[in-house]
This record gives structure tokens, sequence and C-alpha cells, in this order.
């Protein structure tokens, strides 16, 4: 006999139902099937395994929906200048005027400069000055930075009221070096609506909060 909890399943061929008790079973080609921890399995009157978990009321946040879909693009600062290193104001001046700024036009710009070249604050502000009515937005920094900006910018201004007495699970994500500001910065929105909260998955989470009754 196979085992679905504590409900014995007959072997009479896979898919086919058989009468155990007064309970129609189907036999499947797992010997058991385990549940996570926080998972709960039920068999429903058509004998399909139903997750009561995924068909719960709680709301997932990916925060990676947060990301936008702007496209970013840098502009490395040592470009304009002497041998990498020395800005010469003339050749600088001549070089922005004759800039093509095609490629820049509606994105979103991450101007730094990747070596130790020391940039004066006007050759910052003339290169921005070129570039502004173009661009979607410009930041000093490099891509990661405008990354992340762009991050916590599309979390400030989410309603987050849609999860009002709600229970949230957010989504784990380990593939941003600067995931843990993220989480900071949502779970500060989430707070003043929700009922419960949780980290993770929904066969496996981490409870973080749970408002009192």
């Amino acid at each position: 006999m196979g085992v679905l909890g504590s409900k014995q399943v007959g072997k009479d061929g896979v898919g086919k139902p058989k009468i155990l008790n007064g309970i129609t079973a189907v036999r499947l080609k797992a010997k058991s099937v385990t549940a996570a921890k926080n998972t709960t399995l039920k068999i429903n009157m058509k004998g399909e395994i139903v997750n009561r978990v995924s068909n719960s009321s709680l709301e997932t946040i990916d925060i990676k929906s947060f990301k936008g879909s702007e496209d970013l693009i840098s502009i490395d600062f040592k470009d304009f200048l002497k041998n990498e290193f020395v800005l010469i104001e003339k050749d600088f001046r001549k070089t922005i005027s004759t800039l093509d700024t095609s490629i820049y036009i509606n994105k979103c710009i991450a101007i730094n400069c990747s070596n130790d070249a020391i940039i004066p604050p006007w050759a910052y502000m003339l290169l921005v000055s070129k570039l502004e009515k173009i661009a979607k937005k410009i930041e000093l920094g490099d891509l990661e930075y405008l990354e992340k900006k762009i991050f916590l910018e599309n979390i400030n201004t989410f309603d987050f009221s849609i999860y009002n007495k709600k229970k949230v699970i957010i989504k784990g994500c380990s593939d941003l070096n600067y995931v843990n500001s993220l989480y900071s910065e949502i779970i500060k929105k989430i707070l003043p609506f929700a009922d419960s909260i949780m980290y993770g998955e929904p066969c496996s989470t981490v409870p973080i909060f749970k408002k009192k009754k």
C-alpha cells in the first residue's frame, strides 16, 4: 500500500480509483507525499491533492517587481580625460559640444568615474546639462547605484494600502547586492496595513510581524 498522510491508497493501477473505507482515492506514482512544515495537503471530493496554502488568501510580494522596465546606461568620465586621468577644459568642452546624444534618449544614465581621477564639479554639471533634456533620469554613481535608486523610488511611490488587513509573504531574493536595504524599505511600507507579514516562500516562511487584535 502507498501512504497519503494517514489514508491508505490502493495499488490497482496508476490513476485508477479504488474505494477504501468509503473514500475514493487515487494511487500516486510516488510512495508518499511529504508536506513542508507550513504546507497543508488535503484530498478533495474528486480525489485531487490540494495545497491549502497556495489556495489561501495569502498575498505574495516579489521584490523584483519593483525593478521597473527602464533602460539603464552608464557613462565613464575617464573616457573624456587625457590618458584617462587629466581633464583639459578646452578639449572636454569640445567633446561635450559634439557628443552624439542619440543613444541616451529616454535612458536612465549613471555617470561615474571608474578610476581615481579628480573631476571638478563643473565638469559633471556640464555633462548633465547636455543630457538632461533627453534623458529619463540621471544619477551620479555606477549602474548598481542607479538600479537601487529606481527600486527605492518605485517602492516609495507604490500604494501599499491594497494589502490592508491581508496576510503578506515577501519572497526571498538573493541575487541583488543591496537587497537588504530594499527589504528594510518595503517592510516599513507594509506594516501600517498588513495583518501579518512573513518572509520566504508559501511552503516555508519565517514570521516577521503579526498585528495584535
